[in-house]
């Protein structure tokens, strides 16, 4: 899934939405437009990456110190709160 959502933002972020943001504001030159590409394609991968750790399953508050007591106690199951 990493691949294909990687291929899609080059393709989307990286050629089409510079060329379409080219041609309406008229930049010709070849630096320009290159400009245009790299601001939007990092743009696109900040936001695939905030979202991707948004995304992830939140970690219920106190998890960590439920880990160490069931380390430290030996058994299999949490201790009983």
């Amino acid at each position: 899934m990493v691949g294909i959502r990687l291929v899609v933002g080059l393709v989307a972020m990286g050629i089409a939405t510079p060329l379409l943001i080219a041609f309406l504001l008229g930049l010709r030159t070849p630096g320009e437009i290159i400009t245009v590409a790299v601001c939007s394609f990092s743009a696109w991968a900040v936001a695939d990456l905030v979202a991707t750790i948004l995304s992830r399953k939140k970690v219920a508050r106190g998890s960590g110190r439920r880990m160490i007591e069931t380390y430290i106690s030996g058994s299999g199951e949490p201790p009983d709160d």
